[in-house]
């Protein structure tokens, strides 16, 4: 999936969308989170990442169903959603390159950010239907670790990945324009795996990438403004929704290689 990376940088602050922020209307509109005091910038994360929470629960909501009943999820209704979901997905993410200013107003930003959760989530309830729950379950364990392990990395290392984001878009484009490919003229598991792998390392960079563009600081060149509040959430939120489907594809891999770390424990 297509990220847009023109909207994030020092952007102005839409005092009404900022509202919750204790005291944040005494603050100049063009400050960014690196700049504004460290109780605003809390807050600011705080937001973002209970946006994010919320959607995420949204999302098991309606995936659950259909992991635990494949069954019923089959036939023309379920195309049909997918291609709604699908059309629903690319044209809010075309529509936020086109005027990321809907991202930045209340309450427009919501009602977007609520529909593409809605959609994403009944992408992975679609995919998930496919996969067997023990499979699942590894993948949400697996992304889980990992996304704390970026975000902790991500907030502590003074390495700064907030330039990376040009490059990480072209990857993404490159990503996307290979699938296509297989999808059209077909892959072999090989290459699909290997398609899996190199899009969770783009996305883990991506994950990276998001979340110091949030924390903001002095080590880092760009932040997100504090009206980016739901683009910032709908970020990261791409980001953990695509490690998942692609630890998916490794589910089996990661099974079969911790039975056989539980049979080399076990001899020992």
């Amino acid at each position: 999936m297509s990220r847009n990376s023109g909207s994030i940088g020092r952007g102005t602050v839409d005092l009404e969308a900022a509202r919750g922020y204790e005291d944040s209307q005494f603050y100049p509109s063009d400050q960014i989170v690196e700049g504004i005091p460290t109780y605003v910038r809390h807050n600011f994360i705080k937001k973002v990442y209970s946006i994010l929470a919320v959607q995420l629960i949204v999302t098991a909501a309606i995936a659950v169903p259909f992991a635990l009943y494949p069954e019923k999820f089959v036939g023309p209704k379920t195309v049909a959603l997918v291609y709604l979901s699908v059309f629903l997905t690319l044209g809010i993410m075309i529509a936020i390159m086109c005027a990321p200013s809907i991202m930045r107003k209340y309450p427009t930003n919501y009602i977007v950010l609520t529909i593409f959760t809605a959609a994403e989530g009944f992408m992975v309830g679609i995919i998930t239907s496919r996969y067997d729950i023990n499979s699942i379950l590894l993948a949400v364990g697996i992304v889980a670790i990992v996304v704390m392990g970026l975000t902790a990395y991500a907030f502590q290392t003074k390495h700064d990945f907030t330039g990376m984001g040009p490059y990480l878009f072209v990857a993404t484009l490159v990503l996307a324009l290979f699938g296509l490919l297989f999808l059209f003229f077909g892959s072999t598991p090989v290459l699909h795996k290997v398609y899996a792998g190199i899009g969770a390392l783009i996305f883990s960079l991506y994950l990276v990438h998001d979340t110091q563009l949030i924390a903001g600081g002095k080590h880092n060149k760009y932040s997100f403004s504090l009206d980016d509040y739901c683009f910032a959430a709908m970020s990261l939120y791409i980001d953990i929704i695509q490690l998942f489907m692609r630890s998916l594809v490794h589910g089996r891999m990661w099974l079969m290689f911790s039975y056989i770390l539980s049979l080399v424990g076990s001899e020992r």
